[in-house]
């Protein structure tokens, strides 16, 4: 899990700043989540991302780049648990 990962690599998780859709497709564009997540981004309000699978973030592979180059600009790590993606390596 997200919470396992960050507790082994010691990452503080900040409960106001979890972000999640419930049951809605992440083939969607605009998602609460997703919405609250890149509005943290772009006002700096967080540094790292870890999500489960980068498929949780989008399905949809130009979104997924999308999203990926908006957190990169913004200078947001993003890590994956069971992918093994991490932005900085």
């Amino acid at each position: 899990s997200c919470s396992d990962f960050a507790e082994r690599d010691s990452l503080k998780i900040d409960a106001d700043l979890e972000f999640v859709d419930v049951a809605i497709s992440g083939t969607a564009h605009h998602r609460p989540g997703l919405d609250a997540l890149l509005a943290a981004a772009k006002a700096g309000k967080i540094c790292e991302l870890v999500v489960y699978s980068l498929s949780r973030l989008a399905r949809d592979q130009v979104l997924l780049m999308q999203v990926l180059r908006v957190l990169e600009y913004h200078k947001v790590r993003v890590r994956s648990v069971t992918d093994g993606y991490d932005s900085q390596t």
